[in-house]
């Protein structure tokens, strides 16, 4: 079985693009290659925008990352 190490939905995480918006997982998307990308939402005014990061491009302090695992 594999296993992925994962951001929880709901998560709130600032996004490294503009250190001062703070969004929330909404999805998670799991890539052929084992990498997993995140659906990230937040408002920009009166505007919800949304919009998909890999990890690395987000900024989170997340310590409870949750284990999903897939048998082949």
């Amino acid at each position: 079985m594999k296993k992925l190490t994962v951001i929880p939905l709901e998560t709130k995480v600032g996004l490294c693009t503009d250190e001062d918006v703070i969004g929330t997982v909404r999805s998670i998307t799991l890539h052929a290659n084992n990498s997993v990308s995140y659906e990230v939402g937040w408002w920009s005014g009166r505007s919800f925008l949304t919009d998909h990061f890999y990890e690395s491009e987000l900024n989170t302090e997340v310590l409870d990352r949750q284990q999903i695992g897939f048998n082949r």
